[in-house]
């Protein structure tokens, strides 16, 4: 019984988030997470349209309402090192200058990541889809932040964006999509050559289609 009204109360409390004007939204969930005892706090910046979250210490902007607060609802390090676990980062020796290419970087947690654990790598990311970019440039600075997408060949294609699930494509999703839109591709081939990259480190590649 008890396991029943947990996950009915979770549901109201995600329709609710997602009604909600998106002020209003934040200040539900810092409610909650004041209750848990969470030190986190969540903040809609008008002016940008876009959501910040602060926790410690790090800050993160993203613009998929629902996304971001379900993603960051335990914390920026969180859930950084829950993607560093699942790309096994632990049991990679960085060293400074070592160059780290993120495809489908999406909000840039794994260069939060290489904060956390003081590494200065050189973050390489690649994000096609426009609004997460804009949160890219604001999360990651002073990196090196492409508006492209990787492929097998140079040019311009159709990008199909799903935001809310981070599912985002060059190939149309199954389930399908918010817009269609025009993006740059280039692949990692003559990337590496145009910039002169002599060794890869790490190459992170998420990226669906």
């Amino acid at each position: 019984m008890f396991k029943k009204l947990k996950i009915l109360f979770f549901n109201l409390f995600q329709l609710l988030l997602k009604v909600l004007p998106s002020t209003y939204a934040c200040f539900l969930s810092n409610l909650r997470q004041t209750i848990m005892r969470r030190k986190i706090k969540f903040f809609y910046l008008r002016d940008k349209n876009l959501f910040k979250v602060e926790s410690n210490f790090f800050t993160m902007f993203f613009n998929d309402k629902m996304r971001g607060f379900n993603t960051y609802a335990y914390g920026i390090k969180n859930r950084a090192q829950s993607l560093a676990d699942t790309y096994h980062l632990n049991k990679i020796k960085f060293y400074d200058d070592d160059v780290f290419i993120d495809c489908g970087a999406n909000y840039g947690d794994l260069f939060i990541w290489t904060l956390i654990n003081k590494l200065k790598v050189k973050y390489i990311s690649f994000e096609p889809s426009p609004e997460e970019y804009e949160c890219i440039k604001l999360n990651c600075p002073g990196q090196i932040n492409i508006n492209s997408a990787l492929s097998n060949s140079t040019g311009s294609y159709d990008f199909y964006l799903k935001s809310s699930s981070g599912d985002s494509s060059l190939v149309e999703p199954a389930g399908g999509f918010t817009k269609k839109i025009k993006v740059n591709t280039v692949t990692l081939k003559d990337f590496v050559l145009k910039n002169n990259l002599k060794r890869i480190k790490f190459f992170k590649l998420e990226a669906e289609g």
